[in-house]
């Protein structure tokens, strides 16, 4: 117990190291105690020792192999090992077992989307959401979903309802004109890029992505104006410079 107890102290204080001694120790006084493997194994996280880790979870899995939270950290870490097939395996005992809330269903999710099984992955997040109508980022991860599967009008659907409880979001709405665009709304798409752009804070990604949709619009002053505040934020950055370079070209509004 001393030895748990003090473990859990250092590792709440960061020092994690110091943190797997001491449960390396309190496991051989207890071996049986699924927690303090438990502990040990978020310790081993926590440093980057991934295969140490996954065999202390392992550990704790064989004293309690119905522990949603072991089975959640095993696949974290394998994850992490690049080990997918095995965290979707590991999230499979804590989904089939009970409703363990919208964390291991999103996990998967993202992780099936990451093998290319979107669509599969659309079925975990509408789940998700289920459990939790409101929560954004799961209608964001659907969106995105959506967009990938080429189904623009769900996505749009999304976009507007996320920013219906967010009171606008930059990405949403991003995706929103991009909608719009492929949809051939152009009037829609320009409307709503003219009231995004009047934000003075919008972040490199925003940015970059507006001018993006200008270029499609054919608005290439437009495009050389917002290119110029990316620069603004990223003035090294060569990419943004040689589309800058292009767009002034296009325009034919600098020499």
């Amino acid at each position: 117990l001393v030895w748990r107890l003090r473990g859990n102290a250092e590792y709440l204080a960061g020092l994690y190291d110091e943190a797997i001694v001491s449960y390396e120790k309190a496991v051989r006084l207890s071996p049986n105690e699924g927690d303090i493997w438990h502990s040990k194994g978020l310790a081993e996280e926590a440093v980057e020792q991934y295969e140490d880790a996954e065999t202390s979870f392992g550990r704790a899995l064989l004293v309690d192999l119905d522990n949603s939270e072991y089975w959640i950290s095993m696949a974290v870490v394998q994850e992490k090992r690049g080990n997918i097939r095995g965290a979707i395996a590991s999230l499979n005992k804590v989904i089939t077992s009970a409703n363990n809330g919208v964390f291991p269903l999103t996990m998967k999710a993202r992780l099936l989307a990451k093998c290319g099984r979107v669509r599969e992955a659309l079925y975990f997040l509408d789940q998700a959401q289920r459990i939790e109508p409101l929560n954004v980022d799961v209608m964001r991860m659907s969106k995105d979903a959506f967009m990938h599967l080429g189904e623009h009008h769900k996505a749009m659907e999304l976009c507007k309802r996320i920013n219906s409880i967010t009171g606008g979001d930059y990405g949403a709405t991003v995706d929103l004109v991009s909608a719009y665009l492929i949809n051939g709304d152009r009037a829609s798409a320009s409307s709503l890029l003219e009231q995004l752009v009047e934000n003075k804070d919008l972040p490199f990604d925003i940015l970059s992505r507006c001018a993006t949709s200008y270029h499609q619009l054919g608005d290439f002053d437009k495009e050389s104006e917002l290119l110029e505040r990316v620069l603004q934020l990223s003035p090294d950055d060569r990419s943004v410079m040689i589309r800058l370079a292009e767009a002034y070209a296009v325009s034919g509004n600098r020499e």
